[in-house]
């Protein structure tokens, strides 16, 4: 049995199978937030908790994919997806340093624009 990894399914796969309005109103509040007016600055962060199995990840990939596929939130912002279970949390300059890398890999493969 292998276990779910959402990395591996496309756009329109994660789309389709994103179940529960709650989930789909967490996105879309994201995204409209991520849409900067004129004169805003950005949210500083968002948590998302949840147990084992509830849809993180597939709806943070979903959402690092919407950001990559639209122009104006493309040329806003860079989004990194880091690999799960990756223990940093004590180190900036390690934190920093992994996201340079991940941003520079996703630059090399095509999947981010700058």
């Amino acid at each position: 049995m292998y276990a779910y990894n959402p990395r591996k399914k496309t756009p329109e796969q994660l789309e389709s199978s994103l179940v529960g309005a709650d989930r789909h109103d967490i996105l879309n509040g994201i995204l409209s937030e991520l849409t900067l007016k004129n004169g805003e600055g950005p949210k500083q962060h968002w948590m998302i908790v949840g147990a084992r199995g509830m849809g993180k990840s597939h709806l943070l990939t979903l959402l690092h994919h919407k950001v990559c596929s639209d122009n104006e939130l493309s040329a806003l912002w860079i989004p990194v997806l880091f690999p799960e279970e990756i223990r940093m949390a004590g180190d900036l300059a390690k934190f920093l340093e992994r996201a340079v890398s991940e941003i520079l890999h996703d630059l090399e493969q095509g999947k981010s624009k700058i």
